[in-house]
């Protein structure tokens, strides 16, 4: 359940698709990030890799991994940008055949002064191709004028097989009345399928609250994209995006995107571009090497 569109631009949206929140990212490239705890703690792979991408407001570099030894497994992301800081810090351990455990650190500061902070306890269990999970998360934020906390619990069940791998589950956020906000659900599900030389990848994300700053609003969030192998080496990934947000008026953001990679002798990498039907264009460059 690949992320087509760039960390950046995705982080500028009211909300992105939940991807690889409950299995383990099981992609062809191998290089996608995993969305929570609970997807790393069951996951083995071991890369290093670089990112840049260039937005019309902003432009990062981001150097990320993931690393597997034994019932051990952690991923990473540092990201440097314009007016920005993010680090994010995930790591599991397998108790048993059929238990992992997982923890979540995420810390992003802003030239504003702004920043935010999560901190997540996961755990889940396998049956087969089966994995159930969950987990609780402390939020906190301060945004310069305001400040405080919130708690949020994640649950949901997925299957991860060579063909096809599949999630659903939810997330629920209590409310704050340091920050204005109200509580939230999220119902969110993903897919990715392998028919010949073709991945798809496809996720949906629901959200809704009755009270954020004494507005309601409710979020429908659609990605999907088809990598297309060429010669075993090279691929080509067409994708598109779509929000549609109803904060006391409507109003949708679409993005289509194209990337072009190369995947050989344990190297990925990747060219690409996003571009915004309301006019923004987003660059990108990646590459990873897996050990």
């Amino acid at each position: 359940m690949k992320k087509t569109l760039s960390t950046i631009l995705l982080s500028s949206l009211t909300l992105s698709a939940a991807a690889n929140t409950i299995v383990p990212e099981t992609s062809r490239d191998g290089k996608t990030l995993n969305n929570s705890a609970i997807a790393v703690s069951t996951q083995q792979r071991t890369f290093a890799g670089a990112m840049i991408e260039d937005t019309e407001d902003t432009s990062g570099l981001a150097a990320f991994g993931a690393y597997s030894f034994k019932n051990y497994s952690a991923e990473g992301v540092v990201d440097f940008g314009d007016g920005y800081n993010s680090i994010n810090a995930k790591g599991g351990m397998k108790v048993s055949d059929d238990l992992a455990i997982g923890l979540r650190i995420d810390f992003n500061s802003f030239d504003s002064d702004a920043k935010d902070m999560a901190i997540e306890f996961a755990a889940s269990t396998k049956w087969k191709e089966f994995i159930v999970g969950g987990s609780v998360t402390y939020n906190s934020q301060d945004l310069v004028f305001v400040d405080g906390s919130y708690l949020s619990a994640t649950a949901g069940i997925g299957q991860v097989n060579k063909k096809m791998t599949w999630e659903a589950g939810m997330t629920y956020a209590l409310s704050s009345d340091d920050l204005g906000r109200d509580d939230r659900l999220n119902l969110f599900g993903g897919l990715t399928m392998i028919v010949d030389q073709i991945e798809y990848d496809a996720d949906i994300s629901v959200s809704s609250t009755d009270g954020l700053n004494i507005f309601s609003d409710n979020i429908i969030s659609l990605t999907g994209d088809a990598e297309i192998l060429v010669q075993d080496r090279y691929y080509v990934t067409p994708g598109v995006m779509w929000d549609i947000v109803d904060y006391d008026f409507e109003f949708d953001n679409l993005a289509v995107s194209g990337d072009f990679g190369y995947r050989k002798d344990k190297i990925d990498a990747t060219v690409g571009a996003d571009f915004f039907l309301g006019g923004d264009l987003n660059l990108k460059v990646n590459a990873v090497y897996f050990f």
